[in-house]
């Protein structure tokens, strides 16, 4: 996994890595404290974790990119599903990786009044699974493109297998960039 870092991202280090070093000096200047250590060893890791947050926020404020013309279609000849689009880059910055995630929900039983593929907090933590314990739907993750400039797209085609148990399908679609 490759991270273009950003003019923000730089200063976001260089301000914590400052502000790291201000206060170990300050703590080894103080003479009444006397596990100076254990003080020392928390910053970092205040730090660490402060760096990962301010990463993390950054690049959602920064990698902006959307799906475009997002398609699917069974090709019964060969059993298989394509998935077909595009990715555009809309912010104003490089993107490294774009990776595209697509889960797959079999949509022929419906339990309780509720379609089956309907997501809950169960069924996402434990897997899906019907009578004959054949799973109801599956997770599908590809790179569609690297180095996408601002104002770029770029095209995918993806194929996957069809279930030979499925009666039918649904999908959900979602960007992972990095």
């Amino acid at each position: 996994m490759q991270i273009s870092l950003t003019l923000w991202h730089y200063s976001a280090i260089i301000l914590i890595t400052a502000l790291l070093i201000f206060s170990i000096i300050y703590t080894l200047q103080q003479k009444e404290l006397s596990s100076k250590g254990s003080f020392i060893a928390t910053y970092v890791v205040a730090a660490f974790a402060l760096l990962s947050i301010s990463f993390i926020s950054i690049n959602q404020q920064t990698q902006k990119v959307i799906l475009l013309n997002y398609k699917n279609h069974r090709l019964l000849s060969t059993e298989q599903i394509v998935f077909t689009g595009s990715v555009r880059n809309v912010g104003d910055y490089t993107v490294s990786e774009v990776e595209i995630e697509i889960k797959i929900f079999d949509k022929g039983i419906k339990k309780q009044g509720r379609p089956l593929y309907e997501s809950t907090a169960f069924r996402d933590a434990y897997g899906l699974y019907d009578s004959d314990n054949q799973p109801k739907s599956f997770v599908i993750r590809q790179k569609v493109a690297t180095d996408l400039e601002p104002g770029h797209s770029q095209r995918f085609v993806m194929a996957v297998d069809y279930p030979s148990h499925f009666k039918g399908f649904t999908d959900k679609a979602r960007l992972i960039t990095h």
